[in-house]
């Protein structure tokens, strides 16, 4: 849509290594690799950013490196997902989709200091928005979730519609997220584009209120 940042996401063979590009100038952004369990996101010049950690089976958070630790000492969080299964109900044979929930702070209007401490928030509160009701989620945090398929009759299958050439090729991994307004606005668009020397790139398009690093880390 209008403003959005138009990346490409390359994922090398394995699953190891991820580069995010500007799709203007072809332009490296970020990069993530997997360290053990987790995966470090990294400048182009491998200064460390933040940390994408997996608690649980469905379960994400990304936390701030350590050199951006608050007074306490804690590596502040910058976002938490959930991944979950939904069964439609309303569509024939019933089938189960993936979804992703995130939740992460809202950024104040004047950021002061350090935009990590600006976006950081403790973990039980995006903890407990990624299960609040709807319009019980704290005036501190956005949360967004993905947009739902819908039925297509003439072609028997689930649909999602997406921008004109930002997800030719059908994968699992195709995703949008929205925000939870009373007209939803969708504010992430992750599609696969083309398979090629055991590389995968996809297209990854967000605006506000998402950071590039939280684009990278949800996709």
């Amino acid at each position: 849509g209008d403003g959005a940042c138009q990346c490409i996401m390359v994922r090398y063979k394995g699953g190891k290594h991820f580069d995010l590009m500007l799709e203007e100038g072809n332009v490296l952004l970020l990069s993530a690799k997997r360290k053990g369990k987790e995966f470090c996101l990294s400048l182009p010049d491998s200064t460390p950013l933040a940390h994408l950690q997996r608690p649980s089976r469905r379960a994400f958070v990304l936390q701030a490196d350590s050199k951006h630790n608050g007074p306490s000492g804690i590596e502040p969080e910058l976002s938490r997902f959930l991944l979950d299964e939904l069964t439609l109900n309303n569509v024939p044979s019933e089938p189960q989709i993936n979804t992703v929930t995130m939740t992460m702070g809202q950024s104040p209007v004047i950021a002061t200091g350090n935009i990590y401490t600006s976006l950081a928030r403790p973990g039980a509160e995006l903890e407990t928005a990624l299960h609040a009701k709807p319009n019980a989620v704290a005036s501190s945090i956005t949360r967004l979730h993905s947009r739902r398929p819908l039925w297509n009759d003439q072609k028997e299958l689930l649909t999602l519609d997406y921008p004109p050439g930002r997800a030719i090729e059908a994968s699992v991994q195709n995703f949008q997220l929205c925000d939870e307004t009373e007209e939803p606005s969708v504010v992430l668009v992750h599609g696969l584009i083309r398979e090629e020397d055991n590389e995968e790139h996809f297209s990854l398009d967000f605006c506000s209120p998402l950071s590039t690093l939280q684009a990278f880390a949800a996709a």
